[in-house]
């Protein structure tokens, strides 16, 4: 049976983001642009790097504590373990590989930590990448090493999941 999605994709975001920034986490945002929806969080937010392929465009977000280019899907230059939070904001449906980057951001969290990710479930293109269809993210993150806490959304809305590497 499907989980209803009874609010807004931001509403449902923005109450997980209350339950994982806590304690003042290090944050991974891969794709991130020359902006992120966490700024409205920063001062939870004991470190926050960036990744991309967009070099200017990570330059560019002041919100970032550091920025590295290079792909989301990695191979990431940071040692295993090194965040507490992995947020990926519509990224997913731009990746050629989402299952070697879903491996590579377990690698990046420390155990127990939170993956958070909304992605593009209405446009029937978007679809056509694999792991936005909801039962295939699920499949492809739990592959990957992750354990679903929630995932929101059905099928022609905004998937949000959330998730904890185990």
């Amino acid at each position: 049976m499907r989980e209803p999605f009874a609010t807004s994709h931001t509403e449902v975001e923005e109450r997980i983001l209350r339950s994982v920034l806590v304690a003042r986490p290090s944050v991974l945002e891969p794709g991130c642009g020359c902006t992120t929806r966490l700024a409205r969080h920063r001062h939870r937010i004991r470190r926050l790097v960036g990744v991309a392929p967009d070099e200017q465009a990570g330059l560019e977000n002041r919100e970032l504590d550091e920025f590295v280019p290079c792909e989301a899907a990695g191979p990431l230059p940071f040692q295993e373990g090194s965040f507490d939070i992995v947020y990926a904001d519509f990224v997913v449906d731009h990746l050629a590989r989402p299952a070697t980057a879903f491996r590579e951001w377990r690698r990046m969290l420390a155990y127990g930590g939170n993956l958070v990710i909304t992605t593009s479930n209405a446009n029937p293109l978007m679809r056509l990448y694999r792991s936005t269809a909801r039962d295939n993210l699920d499949r492809d993150l739990r592959s990957a090493g992750f354990a679903r806490r929630e995932l929101a959304g059905g099928r022609r809305s905004t998937l949000v999941a959330w998730y904890h590497a185990v």
